[in-house]
């Protein structure tokens, strides 16, 4: 194992991990829940997101395969009766789902970079520092009885 490969060694842990208890909630969601899914339905619908995802690779467009797959499975569902072939409330529940995830990674993605961002630095520190011996000299200029800089605890260190 090389020491470059070592930041995804957590990340495929945790996948590895945590991907059995997934598959049977997606797979009963998608199959079960969302649409009597058959062999046959199964295997149309398998086909079409391959041949999407296959389309979408060749032309270099960055697609979902989750939500491809959602989206075979509704017109394998549309096809047989559009007004039960699927479970509405269960798309539904998918697409807020989707939605809310788009909200929550956009939040925390501006909540990290923010920190990132506006992090103090030793360029802004110092720049603080001078600014604030600037205040102390007018304060010291205007009032008196103030004389000593050490006294100021906001310029302790500088």
């Amino acid at each position: 194992m090389r020491v470059k490969d070592m930041p995804q060694v957590p990340s495929v842990l945790s996948i590895a991990l945590h991907l059995p208890s997934l598959k049977f909630s997606y797979s009963h969601q998608l199959g079960v829940r969302l649409l009597a899914l058959t062999p046959s339905r199964g295997y149309s619908a398998e086909l079409a997101a391959g041949l999407t995802i296959s389309l979408a690779s060749f032309y270099g467009i960055p697609v979902s395969t989750t939500q491809i797959i959602v989206g075979c499975e509704m017109g394998v569902g549309l096809t047989e009766n559009i007004r039960t072939g699927l479970n509405f409330g269960v798309l539904f529940k998918t697409f807020l789902g989707w939605i809310w995830t788009i909200l929550l990674s956009l939040g925390f993605c501006a909540i990290l970079f923010s920190m990132g961002a506006y992090a103090p630095s030793i360029t802004m520190s110092n720049a603080i520092k001078e600014y604030r011996t600037t205040l102390y000299s007018e304060l010291v200029g205007t009032v008196p009885g103030r004389q000593e800089a050490a006294s100021c605890w906001w310029l302790r260190g500088v």
